[in-house]
Parts: C-alpha cells; structure tokens; sequence
C-alpha cells in the first residue's frame, strides 16, 4: 500500500483515531505493521466489534487501545458506532485511522454519517454535543453475548475464596433445604451491612493445578441469589430467587456489578506469563473461536481483565517411522495456535475468550505473553 499525505478540510468534524502513535515511544523493531489487505475505507455495522475492526487492520489487534491513548482530545476513544465510516490513510509514513461522524438529528439514536463529505479526516476537540449519542449503542470490544454469562455468574470459584467465603448454615425452622421466599442463616457475615446482595452457590468438582496437582479451584453451581437482613453470627438472609435448592454448607458470594464492556481495554501483561489451558467451559475437547476457556493463572500471576495471551499447541511425541529402532521417536516443537483475552481473573486462575484459533486448542496447550 503506497504512502499517502493529505491536508484535511475545515468543515469536516470528527473523531480522532490516531493508529501509529503510541502514548510511549515504540522501538523500530516494534513498529505497527498494517496488513497488505487492509481496506481504505470501511463502515461499521451493527454486530461489528472493535477487535474485528481493528484485525481488519493490525496483525496484531490488541494494539490499537495503545495508540488511541496518545490523543489527549479523545475522551472515550473506544466509543465506535454503527454508521461511522473509518479511514485509513497516512501521516509521514504513519499508518492512521481516522472516523468521519456528523452530529445526530434530534432523536436519532446513532451518529449519522454525512455522505458529502471528505473521508480524510481532521483533529478537533470533543465537543458536549458528541456525548448526547448513548453509549450504549456503540459496539463493544468483544462479542457479547459469548461473556456475559460469565461476568454475571460464577462458573469455578477458587480454593482460597471459597475456604474464605461465608456459608449456609441452617435453613429457618431447621430446615437443612431452602428455596425462594424462605430464609436462612449464614456464618461469616457478622459485620456486613443489612441490605448487601449475595449469590449462592454449591461447590462442584475440584480443578487441579496440571504442574502441581493441587486443587486451586472447584467447578460453581449457581443456586439463587439472597439478601442480608440481619447481620450477626450467624446472620439472616431472604433468599430472593432461586434456581435450585439452597443445601447447609452453600457459600455465599458478594454480588459485583461489572464496569461497562465500553471500557473493556485489550492489553498485553506487563510480566511474562507461562500457564496452561485447563479446560473449556462447556467440556468441550477441542476449542474454538469465541469459546470461555479456563487458564491456571490470575491475579497472583499478575494478570487482569483486558490482558491478551498467546496461546501454543503441546509439544507432540511421535514414532520416527524412517529410524530402523522401531521405539525411536521425535518430539514436534509447539505452534502458536491462538489468541486468548482475560475476561474475568481470579486469584489463581481467569475465564478467558478465545479472540483467535489458528488451530484447534486443547486442555493443557500453553498460554503465554504475547512477543
């Protein structure tokens, strides 16, 4: 793709998309390589996702949160819409994109795109006016319906927070079952305030550590959710809905509410990472695009929500079927097969979304920082 210059024209108003600067300044070595095939012009359209949008461009799709981060006039520069139409072009040889967006009309749920107008886009500041466009209708990050279940409920917990988290004692009147409606009482919530929403969950099968052996986390089983009436020891709560029947011995987990997908920031750890694929979360055996996997690493590890990871295939054992000692073998090196992002961590382990499968993914295939 050959070098282009331009010099924008005044009317043009739009959102800044700087894609070649990074908020620090980048080694030649790791310069920002667009793709041969990378369109000119492109327009976004509902279903569409700042990770796909951006692989339209980079090898590398992570790396566009780093760039949109050294324009100080871009407030929320994730904030993308259906209809914008994005251009690539280049400014002394650096590769940028940029968004042509007019203003909507009064009750216009989206940004509508002025048809008239330059594609090459020009530097101005965010003004009031751009903010009245609800952002909820700007497309997200990753897809999201394949995470929301898993920002919402708990598939594993791990060993440390479970060993720590309060826990169903008695059901009200003895009883050791309880369903919508009845209430319970709970150890470990002698100073929490009246009113905090837990969710209640049962302890499944244990997960072990593939290096180790250890158990570091167990498979969850959502029962219902409760709420604090009276704390104490043990305190009582109203179990306010109920999937299933809530058993002495239950845990208790404080519900969260997630920050916005808008704000979910693709980046690459700050420390190497080494972890394994311990398994995926609907059993399957081989592991797809847009599937939940679980890794053996978390917050202790130093990951996060947002951290990308390169995933590689197990070093492969095979006969040597040309060596006349029939029990000789060759060991196959490992392949990068994928690209994984962290959608909710743990202390020992995260749910993670596979953004990218080269080759089918296993349980116990490697996970590691990006080079």
């Amino acid at each position: 793709m050959t070098a282009k210059t331009f010099s924008p024209p005044r009317p043009v108003r739009v959102l800044y998309l700087l894609m070649g600067l990074l908020a620090t300044p980048i080694a030649a070595s790791d310069t920002l390589n667009v793709r041969d095939d990378a369109p000119e012009k492109y327009t976004v359209v509902k279903g569409d996702t700042l990770w796909d949008i951006s692989g339209r461009y980079l090898d590398k799709p992570w790396r566009w949160p780093e760039l949109w981060e050294n324009n100080p006039q871009i407030a929320n520069p994730h904030l993308i819409y259906p209809g914008d139409v994005i251009s690539l072009y280049y400014v002394d040889g650096q590769p940028t994109l940029g968004i042509n967006r007019i203003e909507p009309d009064a009750g216009q749920s989206e940004p509508g795109i002025d048809p008239n107008i330059n594609p090459a886009p020009e530097t101005v500041k965010l003004s009031p006016r751009i903010k009245a466009t609800p952002i909820d209708s700007a497309i997200p990050v990753v897809p999201v319906e394949d995470i929301q279940q898993f920002l919402h409920e708990l598939k594993v917990l791990g060993k440390t927070a479970l060993d720590n988290a309060p826990y169903i004692v008695r059901g009200q009147g003895g009883r050791i079952m309880a369903a919508q409606g009845d209430r319970v009482y709970a150890k470990g919530l002698d100073s929490t305030e009246s009113g905090q929403t837990f969710q209640i969950y049962h302890q499944g099968k244990p997960i072990r550590d593939p290096v180790t052996g250890n158990i570091i986390a167990y498979e969850s089983i959502l029962v219902g959710n409760a709420k604090l009436e009276q704390a104490g020891n043990p305190a009582t709560l109203l179990i306010t809905s109920s999937k299933r029947e809530t058993n002495v011995g239950d845990r208790l987990i404080a519900t969260t509410s997630e920050v916005a997908l808008s704000s979910f920031y693709p980046r690459v750890p700050d420390n190497f990472i080494s972890a394994q694929i311990l398994n995926v979360v609907d059993g399957a055996s081989l592991i797809g695009r847009n599937q939940t996997v679980i890794i053996n690493a978390g917050t202790q590890q130093g990951l996060d929500r947002g951290h990308v990871l390169s995933t590689f295939t197990k070093p492969e054992k095979v006969p040597d079927s040309v060596s006349r000692d029939p029990i000789d073998t060759v060991t196959l090196p490992s392949e990068r097969s994928g690209t994984l992002i962290v959608i909710r961590p743990f202390e020992n382990l995260s749910y993670a979304l596979v953004m990218e499968s080269r080759l089918p993914l296993h349980p116990l295939d490697e996970v590691r920082t990006p080079e």
